[in-house]
């Protein structure tokens, strides 16, 4: 502890009290924006793990009015028996068409930003943007709460230091007091 002292610098307690308190807010501070970090990736998480849910049903989709778009550009197939193949495809996965829009508007009341896009790859890089960023504040914190510590032992110490001192006062002058009445007492006995 003696080579910890004197590498931070530190001549009284108030000095290492100042420093404590400094770098506690420090800390907090920390603390403060990992839990912020934590809670968005929980959120971005969420919405990723439900999209890939989502995502099966949305090809569907998107194959459908893939199929939809052709025939509207070049007409549909003449004859009253022909179906077109945007409608056979829609009958074969009514379904997964169905459960297309559930997903759909389940993942857009998940999304909390105004306009409600869902992004998968945007989302993605802003969770490994966090996750990164979460990952540099993991040392600072470590060496603060560290530092932290050493600095309560520190206090302990000086405390329980305090403690003894007292003690000892206490019992000095309990001895003095003892020693006091003894010689009193042989000095009375003695006169009488």
């Amino acid at each position: 502890m003696v080579a910890y002292v004197q590498s931070k610098g530190w001549t009284t307690f108030d000095e290492m009290q100042a420093d404590r308190k400094a770098l506690k807010g420090k800390c907090d501070e920390l603390e403060a924006s990992r839990s912020t970090m934590n809670d968005r990736m929980a959120y971005l998480e969420k919405l990723l793990d439900y999209h890939a849910q989502y995502e099966p049903y949305q090809k569907v989709n998107a194959e459908y009015w893939k199929l939809k778009k052709a025939e509207d550009k070049n007409g549909k197939p003449l004859g009253f028996f022909k179906k077109s193949q945007a409608e056979e495809y829609k009958r074969k996965h009514q379904t997964e068409l169905n459960t297309y829009k559930i997903h759909r508007d389940v993942l857009k009341d998940m999304i909390k930003e105004p306009d409600k896009k869902i992004n998968p790859k945007a989302w993605q890089k802003e969770l490994d943007g966090l996750r990164e960023k979460y990952q540099k504040t993991e040392r600072p914190l470590s060496e603060a709460t560290l530092n932290l510590a050493k600095m309560e032992v520190l206090s302990h110490n000086k405390r329980d230091l305090e403690r003894m001192l007292q003690n000892e006062r206490g019992q000095k002058e309990h001895e003095i007091n003892r020693t006091r009445r003894k010689d009193h007492n042989m000095i009375s006995r003695n006169l009488e």
